[in-house]
């Protein structure tokens, strides 16, 4: 017989769960690959793209170290390249919050980006600020 083989059990009690052996090769393995998919999908592949996300961050503050601070144009340019590589990190995540996180914080540096072309600083540090607990959440 392939498939469950059930043990013996009384007729007036009910089939204990531990008694159901499965036998199947066949059975066996497919259970044994939804089991894998499910301990994977769980964690997807939210710890890789976190870190992706920090080595971005510690490179752009690595950046605004060093670029002139009267130079509008290299501000923005930066600013609009660490927006673009946050918004490549929200369509690689697999977690829906962790994508939106991660969109929602290009979006703000995008912002900071053309306020930085008339000298405006506020954006980039609200952006900077706001990164922090929106990213902290969407990482845990």
């Amino acid at each position: 017989m392939v498939g469950p083989e059930r043990a013996p059990w009384s007729a007036s009690q009910p089939i204990p769960y531990d008694t159901v052996v499965i036998k199947s090769p066949v059975i066996k393995s497919a259970a044994a690959c939804l089991l894998a998919l499910g301990l994977t999908a769980g964690c997807g592949n939210t710890h890789a793209v976190c870190a992706d996300t920090e080595k971005t961050l510690e490179d752009f503050a690595a950046r605004t170290r060093t670029l002139p601070p009267a130079d509008a144009a290299q501000w923005q340019r930066a600013i609009t390249d660490v927006a673009g590589r946050l918004e490549v990190l929200a369509r690689r995540a697999d977690s829906g919050r962790l994508k939106r996180a991660l969109r929602e914080t290009a979006a703000s540096y995008r912002a900071a980006a053309a306020g930085m072309s008339r000298g405006d600083t506020a954006a980039l540090s609200a952006a900077i600020r706001g990164q922090v607990p929106r990213l902290d959440e969407a990482c845990r």
